[in-house]
């Protein structure tokens, strides 16, 4: 009987110890497989950190992309915006200032030497040289109405040419300032330019005194120089009589313009 007992108490204690070390086991390669998982969870996520940190990269970038190419964008349309406006501009001063002459030929009666296609190159020439050698378009308008009553095929006795009424002198001394070639002082274009120039470059010389260059514009700046210098007494009568006229279309084409 004691025997059993004892017997018994030695299987139960082998179970205790196989049951104890199975326990063991098991709950080791639980711990392993938690530690493993927690491993590849871990590695897993700096992964999925990466990634996002890429991702956000890629769209910081991208954003920076767009920005720059909406201020490029940006910057065209403006480009277009204010060249259009430009042509806008130029083609309303065209327009006035073709509209003005129109009436002062009608209105002063002279002959119609310009149909409107003739008239609207010469408007335009006006308004593109008045910016370019700042000169005012009034004072454009009056010495062309006092030395040619806008004929552009107009020649003087003395030799004078075109619209403006330039000598063959003074187109080629503006020929060579400006550094332009001309075959005919007769074409609008070109007859225009040269006179404004050549208005500017008078009026340069007399410190923009209007008066003084108009003169010039007659008379010749020399001829201005002397009586400065009081070395001629007065002006010619057609000089005197060429200045009252033009500052009076020039008063009258203000009025016009303003």
């Amino acid at each position: 009987m004691i025997r059993k007992r004892i017997d018994l108490i030695i299987v139960t204690t082998i179970l205790s110890i196989m049951f104890y070390i199975l326990y063991i086991t098991q709950r080791k390669e639980i711990e392993d497989y938690k530690i493993a998982n927690l491993s590849n969870h871990q590695k897993e996520i700096q992964d999925i950190h990466l990634r996002v940190t890429e991702l956000a990269d890629i769209i910081e970038s991208n954003q920076k992309k767009t920005v720059s190419k909406n201020l490029s964008l940006n910057n065209k349309i403006n480009s277009i915006d204010v060249a259009l406006n430009s042509k806008s501009k130029r083609w309303t001063k065209i327009k006035q200032t073709r509209f003005i002459i129109k009436n002062f030929i009608i209105k002063k009666r002279y002959r119609k030497y310009m149909n409107i296609v003739d008239l609207t190159r010469y408007a335009s020439a006006v308004v593109d040289f008045s910016a370019e050698y700042d000169v005012e378009i009034p004072l454009i308008l009056a010495v062309t109405t006092q030395e040619s009553a806008f004929n552009p095929k107009a020649i003087s006795h003395a030799g004078a040419q075109g619209l403006m009424q330039l000598m063959p002198g003074t187109a080629r001394e503006c020929s060579s300032d400006i550094g332009k070639r001309y075959t005919n002082i007769y074409h609008i274009g070109t007859n225009v330019q040269f006179g404004t120039f050549y208005l500017r470059k008078m009026l340069t010389r007399f410190n923009d005194d209007i008066e003084l260059a108009i003169k010039a514009y007659n008379a010749g700046p020399n001829y201005v120089a002397k009586v400065l210098a009081k070395e001629y007494r007065n002006y010619p009568e057609e000089t005197k009589d060429y200045s009252i006229k033009v500052l009076k279309y020039l008063k009258e084409y203000r009025v016009q313009f303003n």
